[in-house]
């Protein structure tokens, strides 16, 4: 919930001790997009108290580094064929010890080629100037839209989830809040003000992101 800033996967309270520590330990970690990476992929998706990683992976990662890993490498194991049994702590991870913790935030410093991390993104950032030369699109004509959330900092992120084609950002926006609240495209005759209070009807139960921090920007080429 920490790595994915997403505190709803499992539908539980805010009020939950998972959620709470999950809240306290996110500023501690990068963010990441959890995907599926292809099996020929040489990085993780994300680290686990004990992971295994074939030659290529460690190599992509820079493991090990002598200096570096000074404090995991008693812990970690090279097998013949080349491969790196990679634990990060003595004991099962522990997210109640506060060692362990320093241990894993530690790590995806360390390794920040685990996973795919996504950026902070600028509010004001202004939108790519047009390539000469290169046609106008008419106005009835489809663009793709990305996600971007807003957190409790006010801080703006782009959000892991496929591109939607719509028109105008409106319409994308108006397409998601529709696919969220219930699980179809926007009919022709609801607007986007009564969506988002749909939308905001299951966001509030489960804690998804609040409608009016939700915005839909167009995607970079």
């Amino acid at each position: 919930m920490a790595l994915r800033r997403d505190y709803s996967v499992y539908r539980i309270p805010d009020s939950d001790l998972h959620v709470i520590r999950a809240r306290a330990l996110a500023p501690r970690l990068p963010r990441i997009e959890f995907l599926v990476f292809p099996a020929t992929d040489v990085h993780p998706n994300y680290l686990g108290w004990l992971n295994y990683w074939s030659p290529e992976v460690a190599e992509t990662l820079g493991f090990p580094d002598p200096e570096k890993d000074a404090a995991i490498l008693p812990l970690c194991k090279q097998l013949p064929t080349g491969a790196w049994i990679v634990k990060l702590t003595e004991d099962p991870l522990d997210l109640e010890r506060e060692d362990h913790l320093d241990a894993l935030v530690w790590a995806y410093w360390r390794f920040h080629r685990v996973g795919k991390r996504l950026q902070p993104v600028d509010k004001k950032r202004k939108a790519r100037a047009k390539k000469p030369g290169v046609a106008q699109a008419t106005s009835t004509a489809l663009k793709q839209f990305v996600l971007r959330e807003r957190d409790e900092d006010g801080r703006w992120w782009e959000a892991a989830s496929e591109p939607i084609q719509a028109a105008t950002a409106e319409d994308a926006l108006r397409i998601h809040l529709a696919r969220m609240a219930h699980g179809r495209s926007p009919r022709s005759k609801e607007s986007l003000d009564k969506l988002r209070n749909d939308y905001d009807q299951i966001a509030v139960e489960v804690g998804l992101t609040r409608a009016n921090d939700i915005e839909m920007i167009e995607a970079s080429e």
